[in-house]
């Protein structure tokens, strides 16, 4: 698990393999998000379980909906605030 910024998890996205995607899911902070690899057996608990906070699983082919779903989670913990 890493807290990352958005920046930062896009540009660790844009170089992760569709073999081994990473999970991402929100944190507190509307410019983090907390980071990990997918294929962990406790990963895959939470994304089974239901996460609320759980945003999507991303590679590097799938870098524009990461970007689009960050820029809605943006967006939403912006309205709240």
């Amino acid at each position: 698990m890493t807290v990352a910024t958005i920046p930062e998890a896009l540009q660790r996205i844009s170089t992760t393999e569709p073999c081994s995607p990473l999970a991402v899911f929100r944190t507190k902070r509307d410019d983090q998000v907390d980071v990990m690899f997918a294929n962990t057996i406790r990963t895959q608990q939470r994304i089974e379980w239901g996460d609320i906070n759980y945003l999507g699983s991303f590679h590097k082919e799938s870098l524009s909906e990461a970007r689009q779903r960050f820029h809605d989670y943006s967006e939403s913990m912006r309205e709240v605030a």
